[in-house]
């Protein structure tokens, strides 16, 4: 299967959610400034309480440019109805990346998109302050397993370990 675009059923087998036509779209060389600008989306209220400077969108984009050069990372942009809304990440065994914009946050979109990640990834890190995100990665079965480590962004806040079982 191209990972250029596919459909929602064939990353999932669940069928659209309910935000309409979702697809995830592989990423490439060259949607580095997009992904940066929906993770900018996703990330400006959410973590507004976290982060008090101006987002650091070039340092964002290079970071994609670093993810989408990695051959061991695979990358999506999370597109309904033809507008990208959110991303995904994630190697062999660590969730990188994933977030969608504020809204459809609620929707199920973002359960649909963790649902579509391989059972071979079980590791991934998250703020600790970041209590809308922990408790979503709880609900979908993953749990703290006392890794801790700065953030790469400045103020470097506590970011914790998570790793599921699995099922």
């Amino acid at each position: 299967m191209p990972l250029e675009s596919v459909s929602w059923t064939d990353v999932s087998g669940c069928g659209p959610c309910q935000d309409g036509d979702v697809e995830l779209r592989g990423a490439r060389p060259g949607d580095e400034g997009l992904l940066a600008s929906v993770e900018q989306a996703a990330n400006t209220d959410a973590l507004a309480h976290v982060f008090d400077g101006p987002y650091p969108w070039t340092a964002v984009r290079d970071r994609w440019v670093e993810v989408l050069a990695d051959p061991a990372v695979r990358a999506w942009l999370v597109v309904v109805d033809q507008v990208a809304v959110g991303y995904l990440a994630h190697d062999a065994t660590t969730l990188r990346h994933i977030g969608v914009v504020a809204r459809h946050r609620g929707t199920g979109l973002a359960a649909e998109v963790l649902a579509s990640v391989p059972e071979s990834v079980n590791r991934l890190w998250v703020l600790e302050a970041n209590t809308r995100a922990r408790r979503f990665y709880e609900r979908h079965g993953w749990r703290p397993d006392g890794r801790s480590q700065p953030c790469e962004f400045e103020p470097f806040p506590v970011e914790v370990g998570y790793s599921r079982a699995p099922c």
